[in-house]
């Protein structure tokens, strides 16, 4: 079936400042599909508060890892793990904010998504920012740069394809249970010398990504990805803390072929907040 979306348009952009925001706009989509992930990770949670954050302490007593080594009794235990089935069925939208860091310096971010598949991501490079939104098959991008008029364009192509990958609402595997994608295969495995669950997960586009899930307490601990150009991206979860009984990641590494890329760290998530759809459309004119 033929993409609803196609070649990038400009609106409203004085010829000759294009070029150098186009190259803000692809570093935005770096650094952005990396802030993306701490949503897809885990979207269960209420308001973040300094005084509720408690490291995750609780374990799941598993001696036998071959009792999980299949897609549905990992799946039932990593449900059980995590979530309440009314939770997940209540929730409508999810506010993330939060900071990239690379080695070009600290940007801040806000992710907001809309179930089932809307999403805005902004985030600020100082003297511009960048907003991608993500309206169903539908991506747009706009720069935003002060005294001078905004870059709108519509997204297509590898780099549409990467933010509708990012625009899902739950994680992989919660993903999985709502038929959104699927578990091929669940494998007792070593990472870093402890033992965990090699979990392979496919996309609704045939994007295969592994994911390590610590048997312990049923939390993943790392993703790993293959890149077109045979190399890996690995995407590593840490700073677990419990907020009204379900654990978060607030701080996600991503390397690729080992060498450090970014890190994300969450600052505040918020629920429910009643955005509206509108919130998610390309500005007036583009589409």
């Amino acid at each position: 079936m033929k993409s609803s979306y196609t070649n990038a348009k400009r609106k409203r952009f004085k010829r000759g400042k294009a070029s150098k925001l186009q190259k803000l706009s692809k570093r935005a989509l770096n650094l952005g599909a990396i802030g993306l992930l701490c949503a897809a990770i885990y979207t269960i949670v209420s308001d973040i508060r300094n005084e509720d954050r408690v490291i995750v302490e609780t374990e799941i007593p598993i001696k036998n890892l071959s009792a999980l080594s299949s897609p549905q009794p990992f799946l039932a235990a990593y449900l059980s793990a995590y979530c309440d089935i009314d939770l997940l069925e209540g929730l409508q939208t999810v506010r993330v904010a939060g900071t990239i860091e690379s080695t070009q310096g600290q940007e801040a971010f806000v992710l907001m998504k809309k179930r089932p598949d809307l999403m805005r991501f902004t985030v600020d490079q100082g003297s511009d920012t960048v907003t991608i939104g993500v309206d169903g098959d539908y991506v747009w991008k706009r720069i935003r740069a002060s005294a001078r008029e905004d870059l709108l364009m519509q997204i297509s192509g590898p780099e549409a394809d990467q933010w509708l990958s990012q625009s899902r609402f739950f994680d992989r595997i919660i993903s999985a249970h709502y038929g959104i994608g699927r578990i091929l295969s669940v494998e007792a495995a070593k990472w870093k010398g402890r033992d965990c669950l090699k979990v392979q997960t496919e996309g609704l586009q045939g994007e295969q990504v592994t994911i390590l899930v610590d048997p312990k307490d049923m939390r993943p601990i790392a993703e790993h990805k293959l890149l077109p150009d045979g190399r890996i991206k690995a995407s590593i979860m840490s700073d677990y803390r419990r907020i009204d009984g379900i654990p978060f990641a607030f701080n996600i590494e991503t390397q690729v072929a080992g060498a450090f890329e970014s890190r994300v760290v969450l600052q505040s998530v918020k629920l429910n907040t009643g955005v509206l759809s509108g919130f998610f459309e390309a500005p007036q004119g583009l589409r």
